[in-house]
């Protein structure tokens, strides 16, 4: 407040005097803190910037600082604040002579919108009786943020010849001690496991003696190994000569179990033909 003194003079009036009170009253103005927002990558959000409403500044004068208070880094919204304002005439600090009211922005962070993909592996064997598994993964790169860690299970299995999926059954992203599974988009996709055929040469015997009028057979067989646990319990081996000459002792119809089931079927089997000759007799 600033006191006014008034000496008014006329020539045809007694001169009189006074004096009044004048008040400055604050400039309002108000400045408000920017808002921003991204998709989480682990990194915190923050924004200094700010604008100024409401009332231009006096003539001469210009917002020299703020201090813009905010940092946002998981999924969410939090405010973004202004606070201690220097208004400057110069060099001269002039912001007692304004009214500010400060108006917060917001800060957002937004689950990261690309999708990261988890993919179970393929893999293969030749049937050796044991169960075929396989836990492994891959997932798309490029995506998750530093320091986040993905885990997945992953569960499949198969004994037998023939194929199955190779299944994700669920994932998990930590950073540290938190999970952030929530802050990101995912996709699944199976792996195939696949047991293969294992190849078995059954060779039936072949045999030879002189002619005696009686028929020649050999009902036995070699074979080039079942896997462990299989047994080859029996084979069908069918030939005969009797006379001067040869014919083939042709095996077929292998039997093949593990335990109490027919293992047959894991096996591709070749059947080689074993040779039954009869000579002359020599005396």
């Amino acid at each position: 407040e600033y006191t006014v003194y008034v000496r008014v003079t006329n020539p045809n009036y007694a001169e009189r005097t006074g004096s009044g009170i004048v008040k400055i009253t604050q400039r309002p103005i108000s400045i408000t803190a920017a808002s921003d927002s991204k998709e989480y990558d682990g990194t915190a959000l923050m924004n200094d910037g700010w604008d100024r409403t409401v009332c231009d500044l006096a003539d001469g004068e210009a917002i020299d600082s703020v201090t813009v208070t905010g940092s946002q880094t998981d999924p969410g919204s939090s405010d973004n604040v202004p606070k201690d304002a220097v208004i400057k005439r110069g060099e001269e600090v002039v912001t007692g002579n304004y009214d500010i009211t400060y108006k917060n922005g917001t800060l957002t962070v937004k689950k990261n919108s690309q999708t990261i993909t988890i993919t179970a592996v393929d893999d293969s064997k030749i049937y050796d009786g044991t169960a075929l598994t396989n836990d492994d993964f891959s997932y798309t790169t490029g995506i998750l943020a530093s320091g986040d860690l993905l885990t997945a299970v992953v569960e499949g299995t198969i004994t037998d010849v023939g194929s199955v999926d190779n299944v994700v059954k669920s994932y998990q992203v930590m950073r540290g001690g938190t999970d952030v599974t929530s802050f990101y988009t995912f996709d699944t996709a199976n792996g195939t496991l696949t047991v293969n055929k294992k190849a078995l040469t059954i060779t039936a015997k072949s045999d030879e003696k002189e002619y005696d009028g009686t028929a020649l057979t050999r009902n036995e067989y070699e074979h080039s190994g079942v896997a462990d646990g299989d047994s080859l319990t029996g084979v069908t081996v069918t030939g005969s000569q009797t006379d001067v000459g040869s014919s083939p002792n042709v095996p077929s119809a292998a039997v093949i179990r593990r335990g109490d089931k027919d293992a047959a079927g894991n096996y591709d089997i070749e059947y080689v033909n074993g040779i039954l000759k009869v000579t002359k007799k020599s005396q």
